[in-house]
């Protein structure tokens, strides 16, 4: 065992336990996933929770024309998650590792959703500790750029306002037609760039291979393992 990379052995461990995953035993996707600081086992791990969100977490800014609003605007920040309606044991227990946010339930799906900024900050923070690693960085550091202006108070002034459409341009979903007409001088701000894609922890695969087919998951882990192997060699 000395001879084997630890880091890459815990790998090797959490992809033999994904071949024994079932989706209808979600503690069995979890147990190599959790924190066991405090010996509280009931709750996720952070970089779990960080892999996952890589995998299926979604930041949103919302700019909609409410004439009873200041600048006639309302600017909406919004992180959410959604999953079958048969998963929804994982969303409650990422409700409870955040402490804040709601779930809502809509035919097949639920959906775990952080909506004000006092909730937001709770999110915020832990994606400053453990960062996000796949082009979702980006979408995440816009999002973030948005909620600081909001604190502020600017979304309720015309220079916050422009600029936070500035950035709503060049964040995933971009801006609508209708804004696009309503906004028509938007310079579109700088998209950032990943600044980091090493692998932080096994506990991240753990949570961003989840939900994909089981077929990426070979490919996904052995790829991050050969990746790993070369870059230890490199150091060496």
């Amino acid at each position: 065992m000395s001879l084997i990379n630890p880091f890459i052995y815990t790998i090797f461990s959490i992809f033999t336990s994904i071949r024994k995953l079932s989706t209808s035993n979600l503690n069995t996707k979890l147990f190599f996933s959790v924190s066991h600081d405090n010996n509280n086992d009931d709750i996720l791990h952070p970089y779990y929770i960080t892999g996952f969100s890589d995998g299926e977490g979604c930041f949103f800014i919302n700019v909609r024309p409410r004439p009873n609003r200041n600048r006639g605007y309302a600017v909406e920040l919004l992180f959410k998650i959604t999953l079958s309606s048969k998963d929804k044991l994982l969303l409650e227990k990422i409700k409870d590792f955040f402490g804040v946010g709601r779930l809502l339930s809509q035919g097949s799906s639920v959906t775990y959703n952080v909506r004000s900024l006092d909730d937001l900050q709770v999110v915020v923070n832990h994606f400053d500790l453990y960062p996000l690693i796949s082009n979702k960085y980006s979408d995440y550091i816009l999002f973030r750029q948005v909620f600081e202006l909001m604190k502020q108070g600017q979304h309720l002034n015309a220079e916050g306002l422009n600029k936070i459409v500035s950035i709503k341009a060049v964040s995933n979903r971009g801006l609508s037609s209708n804004l696009n007409l309503l906004f028509p001088k938007v310079i579109p701000a700088i998209r950032p760039s990943v600044k980091n894609q090493d692998i932080p922890s096994p506990h991240w695969v753990a949570g961003f291979v989840l939900f994909f087919p089981l077929f990426f998951n070979y490919k996904f882990i052995i790829y991050i393992v050969i990746k790993l192997f070369i870059k230890k060699r490199e150091k060496n």
